[in-house]
């Protein structure tokens, strides 16, 4: 069934546009976690929920993501302050990739609670912040959206980068190419 025929039969079916929202919410966080499901993290989520759970009370030093778009998060620092930050290393993506990007990134920060270790690496002259992003279970942000194919290295930002993430996130975007994961299927 599609969203649109489900919209239409919630509607006649007496739902009002908030409850509406609220099954499309559902609906879509769904989706997004069927779509992990092939990642690997079938087996990852129950321990990302517990390494989560264990080191949130843990560790006072995580940023808790306020927003997504794309390979920018804006992001609630420990002490208070909002940052908007780029994912190191990322190129940005067309409009297409973006959203499907942002859709992984919004479940897995679902699962979270929300809550990521930002290591900054560098500020550029034009202001961005770059910033490397992992999960509380340690995953890098960036190796998942490389590995899925869902971005792409951006090389005049791997200067950077300590030389273990940088192959890390190099073997990421191999795996993808050869596999012609999401962008890498156009080619």
């Amino acid at each position: 069934m599609t969203f649109r025929k489900l919209s239409i039969k919630l509607i006649t079916n007496g739902c009002s546009i908030k409850q509406l929202r609220d099954v499309m919410k559902r609906v879509y966080l769904l989706w997004a976690i069927a779509l992990l499901l092939p990642i690997g993290l079938k087996s990852g989520i129950p321990a990302l929920l517990y390494e989560q759970s264990t080191l949130a009370s843990s560790n006072s030093s995580f940023y808790n993501v306020q927003a997504i778009a794309g390979n920018h998060l804006t992001v609630r620092a420990p002490n208070g302050s909002t940052q908007l930050i780029q994912l190191a290393g990322l190129s940005l993506l067309p409009p297409r990739w973006q959203h499907e990007a942002t859709g992984v990134l919004s479940a897995l920060l679902q699962v979270s609670g929300g809550q990521v270790a930002v290591t900054i690496t560098t500020s550029t002259s034009d202001g961005r912040t770059l910033a490397l992003v992992k999960l509380p279970n340690g995953t890098l942000i960036q190796t998942i959206l490389l590995s899925e194919g869902l971005a792409k290295l951006d090389y005049r930002q791997l200067t950077n980068l300590p030389p273990d993430i940088l192959t890390s996130l190099q073997q990421a975007q191999s795996a993808a190419q050869q596999q012609h994961q999401n962008l890498w299927g156009q080619q």
